[in-house]
């Protein structure tokens, strides 16, 4: 265990150095990584042990899924089988994981697997619960009319990301998730005030009350909007949990042969019957500390498979301003892009080995599942770009995440990871047709006007 039992109130109060290396974490002094209580005391963890309960409880509510993969234990909220707590949440204990590092770039621009292969796409805009309305409509139109099947991709960002998520995710009854269609003649007002379908109530969650319930859960800053979209759109489906993304059961079989330790983490995948490539379109803003503008804003690509920005900037590197003239440097040139890392490995340092592109590349295991909800959170923070672009305080509420460029050769150096900041897909282009264009697919736009 690394509850100690004593609380504290950081600033004002700390933990007692009586009981040795803690850190407070939401008034709970809590035995820091690698200390478990033994004695009274946070005394150094035997080799192989660690702690599994986050210090919060569940005896009125459920876990937050900020505290990572949970389950409730005698209303205490502790780690599954395999995770281990650390500062409040369940983490992947630090181990090497196993997955493909894809170069996608000018002189290697093929994409790897089905998304290399897309015929025919549907693309559909940003434009919050309005955008999540047409999406439902243009959905319920095609699958009535059969036309779906012909569908090989979707690409989407913001508020069509939420539509489009659930759809891809959702394993619903296709009626009961988009409605039954109707002819023009039959949209009565009598027909009008019916329930909506699922996916349709959806758009009517009260996301303010949902985030308060969450800042009151001690839900981090800048993960309080990813949290708050999983559960808005996601919870109705049992979707909203700190879970990998997958393609489908084959690929999951993959991960795990190739990574034993993931045996008993949680995956979520595409739900049968749906288009095989789903792309959710964010934006990479800029490092934690310097300011995105214009000139330094590039796609962010999220799937179930793959993660990144494919291709390069017309120049090697980007260069970015300091927030602030306490920053190292004022200005600071990163390069960026050039390709895709497997889903389950994103959010960690850069490779061990395989930064230029692998199919089997050894990286540290990110702390944390890079979850659905967490890509429709980053595909619909239309106010990161404004936050970090205007050098608006306070940016903390922007999502985050440690990204690492693709390297151009095997044989280059390798470059280590940064945070960045994340936002909205319409701060790069608001149609989805980019990342469509890029895998060269014969796209068909579905826009909110």
């Amino acid at each position: 265990d690394n509850d100690t039992g004593h609380r504290c109130w950081a600033p004002l109060t700390s933990c007692s150095a009586m009981l040795g290396a803690t850190n407070c974490v939401r008034t709970r002094c809590l035995c820091q990584a690698g200390y478990c209580m033994r004695g009274g005391v946070c005394a150094e963890a035997e080799q192989g042990q660690c702690s599994v309960n986050t210090g919060g409880t569940c005896r009125l509510f459920r876990c937050d899924a900020s505290r990572g993969p949970t389950q409730c234990d005698e209303g205490s909220c502790v780690c599954e089988h395999g995770l281990c707590a650390e500062d409040g949440a369940c983490i992947v204990p630090d181990s090497v994981i196993v997955a493909d590092v894809v170069r996608v770039d000018d002189a290697q621009p093929a994409f790897p697997g089905a998304q290399g292969l897309i015929p025919t796409a549907l693309c559909f805009s940003g434009g919050g619960a309005r955008s999540l309305s047409i999406v439902l409509g243009a959905l319920r139109a095609l699958e009535g009319l059969g036309l779906m099947p012909k569908v090989a991709a979707i690409s989407s960002v913001s508020g069509g990301t939420w539509a489009a998520g659930i759809y891809m995710f959702a394993d619903v009854d296709k009626e009961e998730l988009l409605g039954a269609a109707a002819a023009p003649s039959g949209l009565t007002l009598a027909a009008l005030r019916r329930r909506p379908s699922r996916l349709g109530a959806t758009a009517t969650q009260d996301t303010m009350g949902i985030a308060l319930e969450l800042v009151a859960g001690g839900t981090a800053p800048d993960r309080l909007w990813q949290h708050t979209v999983s559960r808005a759109f996601l919870d109705a489906f049992g979707l909203d949990e700190p879970a990998f993304m997958a393609l489908d059961a084959d690929h999951v079989a993959r991960i795990k042969a190739r990574n034993p330790q993931l045996q008993h983490s949680r995956f979520v995948t595409q739900a049968p019957g749906r288009p095989k490539v789903f792309v959710m379109n964010g934006a990479l803003l800029a490092p934690v500390g310097y300011l995105a503008s214009n000139a330094n804003v590039v796609s962010w690509q999220m799937s179930p498979e793959f993660t990144g920005s494919p291709f390069r900037p017309d120049h090697a590197a980007l260069s970015y301003t300091a927030r602030n003239h306490r920053e190292d440097d004022d200005d600071v040139g990163q390069p960026v892009g050039g390709g895709l890392v497997e889903t389950v490995a994103f959010g960690g340092p850069a490779p061990i080995e395989g930064q230029g592109g692998s199919r089997a590349a050894r990286l540290h295991s990110p702390r944390l599942p890079f979850t659905l909800g967490d890509a429709l959170g980053i595909s619909s923070a239309a106010f990161a770009g404004k936050l970090e672009v205007k050098k608006i305080t306070p940016d903390n509420l922007v999502p985050k995440a440690s990204v690492w460029p693709v390297l151009a050769s095997a044989d280059a150096p390798g470059v280590a990871a940064h945070e960045y900041s994340l936002g909205d897909g319409g701060d790069v282009e608001n149609g989805g047709v980019l990342a469509m264009l890029q895998r060269r697919g014969g796209a068909r736009a579905g826009r909110d006007t």
